[in-house]
């Protein structure tokens, strides 16, 4: 049709197509979203009793006489893990845990299963499965489960059915290093990649001058902070918000150069985290900007903080601080009470504190201006013109 927008055209809905974000959802990228790695590998991991039913099913002989019923036990415990796998999606640990200890039976089943010797133990291997798929997700001492399970049952088939000492002790020591090694290989790098990504989350949520935190790790760590405010005795009874800024700042840059006002603002960072311990938290939200959010047990309290942390910047550095401050009372059913998102109570507070430190910055400087809000007791006040972080 002329006129029309194509860009913002979606197509008629399809029946049995989803969509996601405008887009629709198509057959592998659903089934990715459904199965995680460690349940797609189990489903994957039931099609290796496939050749053994195919052989044994075309060569009689190679089961052991009445292996045909067993065979039939297990190709029923296969697809009815399939099934279920299929049915439930993603597994908990504990399915996980038992679904797949149960194959792990059912490999040493399958192997006593088979006539001749040589061909049992070329089974065997597939024990090592289980605990390279639980080493994908499974905590650690699921592993170290699956390990020792998967080595007794090893070891117990391979004495079983090794005629000599020799060839047990052989036999034994393959199938205990065939397991031990994908699974300590597949944590391993688990291991390395969630170091990696949890050092990346850290340096994105950090600022790299101070080392301290940014504006985006600050809201990420604030329900925490504020959960450990619940007034519990020793824990605190309200958030306390304090903006912090350095006075005369620009006319130290101006005169000394941004090489000693990065000194200071190092400083100054320094000092707010000693002072601030680990009852809150400390981020640089703007150029000589810091903000804490405190665990505070009372007003009295907080007011003896802020002035403490202005004094401690005062004495030990050549600059001081104004400081805007707000005590936020919680809910006696704080955090069920809260329903706001981090962002947004931040803000409000954020608004309030910058209105009392231009306050003390107009008092003087080098003052702290202190108010009291119910922006955790109250409804969600309307949006107003004022910064965000």
């Amino acid at each position: 049709m002329a006129g029309e927008d194509r860009s913002t055209h979606r197509p008629r809905p399809v029946r049995g197509v989803a969509w996601r974000d405008g887009a629709p959802v198509l057959g592998a990228r659903r089934f990715r979203d459904r199965f995680d790695q460690r349940t797609l590998g189990t489903l994957i991991g039931q099609l290796g009793a496939v050749p053994l039913i195919v052989v044994a099913l075309f060569t009689p002989d190679f089961l052991i006489p009445g292996g045909m019923w067993g065979l039939a036990g297990l190709t029923v415990y296969a697809v009815a893990v399939l099934v279920v796998t299929i049915t439930a999606g993603t597994l908990t640990d504990r399915q996980f845990t038992v679904v797949t200890g149960g194959g792990m039976i059912g490999v040493v089943i399958a192997a006593a299963l088979v006539a001749d010797p040589g061909t049992s133990h070329l089974v065997l291997p597939f024990l090592a499965a289980g605990p390279a798929l639980a080493a994908l997700q499974s905590p650690a001492r699921t592993v170290v489960g699956f390990v020792v399970a998967g080595s007794i049952l090893g070891l117990v088939s391979v004495v079983d059915r090794a005629a000599t000492i020799p060839g047990q002790v052989i036999g034994g020591g393959a199938i205990v290093i065939a397991i031990f090694v994908p699974a300590y290989l597949v944590y391993s790098l688990r291991m390395s990649l969630e170091a990696a990504l949890a050092r990346q989350s850290a340096l994105s949520e950090t600022d790299p001058l101070t080392r301290v935190l940014n504006r985006r790790g600050l809201v990420t760590r604030w329900d925490r902070l504020a959960g450990r405010s619940h007034p519990v005795p020793g824990l605190g009874r309200a958030i306390g918000f304090v903006e912090a800024d350095i006075d005369f700042f620009k006319n130290l840059n101006d005169r000394l150069g941004h090489s000693a006002g990065d000194t200071v603002l190092i400083e100054v960072a320094q000092i707010l985290q000693f002072v601030t311990g680990d009852r809150g938290l400390v981020a640089r939200t703007g150029g000589e900007e810091f903000v804490i959010a405190y665990a505070a047990e009372s007003a009295g309290a907080f007011a003896e903080f802020c002035d403490e942390v202005r004094h401690w910047v005062g004495t030990h550095t050549s600059v001081t601080v104004s400081i805007g401050a707000v005590y936020a009372p919680l809910p006696a059913d704080w955090p069920r009470a809260q329903h706001r998102p981090a962002q947004a109570v931040i803000d409000e507070l954020l608004r309030i504190a910058d209105q009392e430190m231009y306050a003390a910055k107009r008092n003087g400087r080098n003052q702290v201006s202190l108010t009291w809000s119910d922006v955790l007791t109250g409804p969600a006040p309307e949006q107003r013109p004022g910064r965000s972080v």
